[in-house]
C-alpha cells in the first residue's frame, strides 16, 4: 500500500524546541522508513513580519526533509469555512496519488481536519500530536493578566471546542503524559484506546553523561571540586517558569551551603530578570547557547532545576528539559506539580521532589535533606536512556504509525 506521511506544525521556529520536538523527530522517523514531509502553517498575518522570509529559509536549512508552507486566514466568525475549502484543495493536490495519507499534526486545525476526514473517509489517517492543554494555558493567561473580556472568553470557548473536535476526529492521539491523557478523558470524554504515550524526549546522541566533558567545562567556568552547581536550562520569559521562585529556592540552599552556584542557560532574558541576577555573585547567566552545546553545561552541573507552580497547565506537562537533564545523569529538583516527571523521579531515585506546599512557602523546605541525599549519575543516565530517550521509544511509535488496522472515523 502506497502511504504518504505529513507532519503539520504551527509552532513558531525558535531553533530550540522546534528543532528538538519537530525536526529531530521527523529526521528519526525518516531513518526508520517513515518518510515525513513537513507542512508549516501560519496565519496569513505572518506575511506582515519583515523577518518572515528569513524564518522560512532557516526552517528549510535546518530540516532534513521537504518543507511546505501554508497560510490560514484568521479563524473568526465563518472564515474557518474558507480555511476548510482552501486546505482541502491544498491537500488534494498533494495526496491524490496516494492510497493512504497519514497526517500527524500538532497544529490547531480542528474543524478543517474534521471535514477532511469525512471527505477522504477511507484514505486519511489523522494523528493528533497532543503536547499540552491549550485551553488551560489561555485560562492561565487571563488569570495572570486579569483580562476577562468578552473577546477573550470567546477565544477560550473556541480553544475548548477546537480541542474537542481534534480529539474526536483523531484516529490516534499521541500524548506527552498520563496526566494529560486523564485530563482529556475527563474533560472531553475521549476514547482511552486512542492514546499513545509520547513524552517530550531527547536523543542519547545529543545528551549523555561524560566525566571528561564535566571536568573540562567546570574548568572553563571556574568551578572547583567542592562547588555544587545548580542549573536551569530553558525559557524564563513566561511566568509559569517561576524564575523568581527558583532564585528564592537557590537562596535557601546558599544560606545552608556556601559553595553553591546557579547557572542559567536561557534563550533570552528581560532587563528585570537581569537586574535580579546582578544582585548575586554566585549566579551566572548564559544566553543563546546552541542546543548541541547544552550537554556540556548539564554535565558540568550537579543538580537540574525544574520548578513550576501548581496549576493544570503544569500538571499535564512533560518538559523536554526533564529528559535532557536525566540523560546527562543530573538529579533533578522538581516540583510536585509536574506530576508525571515527579512520579518518574520517585520511582527511579533520579531527583528530589519539592512538594506543592513547599513551593507555596519555601520556609517549609529543608535544604539539608536535599544536600545529604545521594544520587548516582551513571545510574540516572542509564535509566533515562532506557525510558526517556527518543531511541528507546521510536520502534513502538513507528509501529503505531504503520498500524492502520483500526476503524477510520
Amino acid at each position: 500500500m502506497k502511504t504518504k506521511y505529513f507532519y503539520i506544525s504551527d509552532l513558531n521556529f525558535d531553533g530550540g524546541v522546534y528543532q528538538t520536538q519537530i525536526l529531530d523527530w521527523i529526521k528519526l522517523y525518516n531513518e526508520y522508513g517513515l518518510n515525513f514531509e513537513l507542512i508549516q502553517v501560519y496565519s496569513i498575518l505572518a506575511l506582515r513580519n519583515k523577518n518572515h522570509k528569513n524564518i522560512k529559509k532557516r526552517i528549510r536549512t535546518a530540516s532534513s526533509t521537504k518543507v511546505h508552507f501554508y497560510y490560514f486566514v484568521p479563524n473568526v466568525f465563518y472564515l474557518h469555512l474558507i480555511n476548510i475549502v482552501l486546505f482541502y484543495l491544498y491537500l488534494t493536490i498533494k495526496i491524490i496519488k496516494y492510497q493512504k495519507v497519514v497526517i500527524f499534526s500538532r497544529a490547531e486545525i480542528g474543524q478543517e481536519i474534521n471535514v477532511l476526514k469525512k471527505l477522504y473517509r477511507n484514505k486519511l489517517i489523522y494523528i493528533y500530536d497532543l503536547r499540552g492543554a491549550l485551553a488551560e494555558e489561555y485560562i492561565w493567561y487571563m488569570k495572570k493578566s486579569n483580562n476577562y473580556t468578552k473577546s477573550n472568553l470567546n477565544i477560550l470557548s473556541n480553544k475548548f471546542y477546537s480541542e474537542y473536535i481534534r480529539q474526536k476526529a483523531a484516529d490516534k492521539i499521541f500524548v506527552v503524559s498520563n496526566t494529560l491523557k486523564t485530563y482529556f478523558i475527563n474533560h472531553y470524554n475521549s476514547d482511552s484506546s486512542k492514546f499513545v504515550l509520547y513524552p517530550c524526549l531527547s536523543s542519547i546522541k545529543k545528551f549523555y553523561f561524560d566525566e571528561s566533558i564535566r571536568r573540562s567545562t567546570r574548568n572553563k567556568l571556574g568551578f572547583n571540586d567542592i562547588d555544587k552547581v545548580f542549573i536551569y536550562s530553558g525559557g524564563i520569559i513566561n511566568n509559569y517558569h517561576s524564575v523568581e521562585k527558583f532564585i528564592e529556592f537557590f537562596n535557601k540552599i546558599a544560606n545552608y551551603e556556601s559553595h553553591v552556584k546557579l547557572l542559567l542557560l536561557v534563550k533570552e532574558s528581560t532587563d528585570t530578570i537581569k537586574n535580579i541576577i546582578l544582585r548575586y555573585d554566585n549566579i551566572i547567566i548564559l544566553e543563546n547557547i546552541p542546543n548541541k552545546e547544552v550537554v556540556k553545561y548539564l554535565n558540568a552541573s550537579d543538580y537540574g532545576l525544574l520548578l513550576r507552580e501548581n496549576i493544570t497547565l503544569n500538571n499535564v506537562a512533560f518538559p523536554t528539559k526533564f529528559a535532557e537533564y536525566l540523560l546527562c545523569g543530573l538529579p533533578t529538583i522538581i516540583s510536585e506539580s509536574l506530576i508525571d516527571c515527579a512520579n518518574y523521579c520517585k520511582e527511579t531515585n533520579s531527583g528530589y521532589i519539592i512538594t506543592n506546599s513547599e513551593m507555596e512557602n519555601l520556609n517549609h523546605f529543608n535544604p539539608e535533606a536535599l544536600i545529604k541525599t545521594n544520587f548516582n549519575r551513571v545510574e540516572i543516565a542509564t535509566k533515562a536512556s532506557k525510558f526517556l530517550s527518543k531511541e528507546s521509544l521510536i520502534s513502538e511509535l513507528v509501529a503505531e504509525l504503520k498500524n492502520f488496522n483500526y476503524d477510520i472515523n
